[in-house]
């Protein structure tokens, strides 16, 4: 079930909209890694690769020094090490991290976790189809796992799900990256490159990083903020002189996953114990 707070929301934006009339074009645009998923499936499948032996360009220690120096370059980093790779490989490592049953990657002495989908993202994203919103993802994270996770997971076509992009020549992917990179404001440009012109009437991340996409929000709209930090979201909310409302969404606590996945692509159980708050403060 949608928690009520959130459902609430929705009944109201989805009244203010009734003034537009029926034509109303309902986009809602989310972030994928922390947001839609908890953890990052950008990350998860360059450390697959990392342990799987790929010959990428840079260690994981390196990705994790430009981390802490420069997250912008670092995201582009973590896509233009693939440079040689195939297509198909980067698939495969991508297909691998979704069905792995462990927590985690083992990268010397690093774990890098295995994301899952957020239950309660998973149910705002089935009502908002249900409500005829077209759903789009904008990631920072490489554009083949980020489509075939927002798929996966959420049930969205590859063609509205954009990551950082790398040009290809004989189905390799080459260390040249697709402009406007989907990081901060280039998620904006990405949006308008290749969305739409009209803003956006729901939005969703976890990133300070995120701002310029949230400031796309639709005034009549609704922006939500999600996952466990709620000092970033209210830094972000006294940022905000927008009138649409501006919701937290806290991450479910003992959040387990069963996958119960054979074959890629048969259907998923899943066992949550979820306690999702959403919340407006």
């Amino acid at each position: 079930m949608i928690p009520v707070h959130l459902k609430y929301q929705i009944e109201l934006l989805e009244n203010r909209l009734k003034a537009f009339g029926p034509d109303q074009v309902k986009i809602a645009l989310f972030d994928l890694d922390n947001t839609m998923l908890i953890g990052d499936i950008g990350e998860a499948v360059f450390a697959r690769l990392l342990a799987d032996g790929a010959p990428l360009k840079c260690t994981w220690e390196e990705y994790q020094s430009f981390l802490r120096c420069d997250v912008t370059a670092a995201y582009r980093l973590a896509v233009e090490s693939m440079a040689g790779l195939t297509i198909r490989k980067v698939e495969e490592a991508t297909l691998k991290v979704l069905i792995q049953s462990s927590h985690d990657i083992k990268i010397g002495n690093a774990s890098v976790p295995i994301p899952k989908p957020h239950p309660g993202m998973q149910r705002l994203i089935s009502l908002l189809k249900k409500l005829k919103y077209s759903i789009y993802v904008i990631s920072a994270s490489n554009q083949i796992s980020v489509r075939i996770a927002a798929e996966e997971f959420f049930g969205i076509s590859p063609e509205c799900s954009f990551g950082i992009e790398s040009k290809t020549l004989n189905k390799c992917l080459s260390a040249t990256l697709v402009k406007p990179f989907p990081i901060s404001s280039g998620k904006v440009e990405v949006y308008h490159k290749y969305v739409s012109s009209l803003a956006p009437l729901i939005t969703a991340t976890d990133s300070l990083l995120d701002e310029p996409m949230l400031r796309l929000t639709d005034p009549t709209g609704l922006s939500l903020w999600v996952g466990k930090n709620r000092s970033e979201f209210k830094l972000m909310k006294e940022r905000f002189r927008q009138p649409q409302r501006f919701c937290f969404i806290q991450r479910p606590k003992n959040y387990s996953f069963r996958n119960t996945v054979r074959v890629f692509g048969e259907h998923r159980s899943t066992d949550v114990a979820s306690s999702t708050v959403f919340a407006e403060i």
